[in-house]
Parts: C-alpha cells; sequence; structure tokens
C-alpha cells in the first residue's frame, strides 16, 4: 500500500484516493449522459408542441374561412337584386370618368 502525507499531516491511502477519483469521474460522466438524454427529450417534446400548436392555428385559419365563404355565398344568393360592381382590374369594366361643369380642365 502507497501512504501519502500532506505537509499538515493528514494521512492518506493513495490506492483509495485513485479509486474515489475515478468512481465520481464515472458518476459524472453518468450524471451527463442522463442530462444529455432529458435535454434531447425536452426539445423534442417542445419540437412535438410547437406542430401541434401550429396544427391547431392552421385548423382554426381554415374553419374561419370556410365559415366567412358559407357567409359570403349564402349572402350572394339571398341578396340577387344588387348590380354587378365593375371590375377594376379589366378595362373594359372599369367606370367612365365623366366631365362635369365644376371641374374645368383647360
Amino acid at each position: 500500500m502507497f501512504q501519502v502525507v500532506t505537509p499538515d499531516g493528514w494521512l492518506f491511502d493513495k490506492e483509495a484516493v485513485l479509486k474515489y477519483m475515478l468512481e465520481k469521474k464515472q458518476e459524472y460522466s453518468r450524471k451527463l449522459k442522463e442530462y444529455e438524454r432529458q435535454k434531447a427529450r425536452e426539445s423534442s417534446d417542445a419540437k412535438l408542441d410547437e406542430e401541434a400548436e401550429r396544427k391547431k392555428a392552421v385548423e382554426k385559419f381554415e374553419r374561419t374561412e370556410k365559415s366567412l365563404i358559407i357567409k359570403k355565398s349564402g349572402k350572394n344568393d339571398d341578396d340577387s337584386s344588387k348590380a354587378n360592381l365593375p371590375s377594376y382590374w379589366i378595362p373594359a369594366l372599369t367606370p367612365q370618368v365623366r366631365l362635369t361643369s365644376n371641374q374645368g380642365f383647360s
């Protein structure tokens, strides 16, 4: 057995000290691996939660859009007395500008 004496007079068994250090190193590496697994699990859970939230938002948007389309198509069917509004993006359907006497362009 190898024994070590410190300057303060403490007596240590070198083999026991090295064994203790080795055990602690293994324990720390085991804890680190467990921590990394836990972090990976949490990040995958967070990704799944984000994906679920995104899907909920998309479904809500689609439901809202469908209800708007249904309401709008229902209004058009019931209110057929409205005149067709001209389309500003089609030149043949744009309203014509009429000059009045007040405008007086020279």
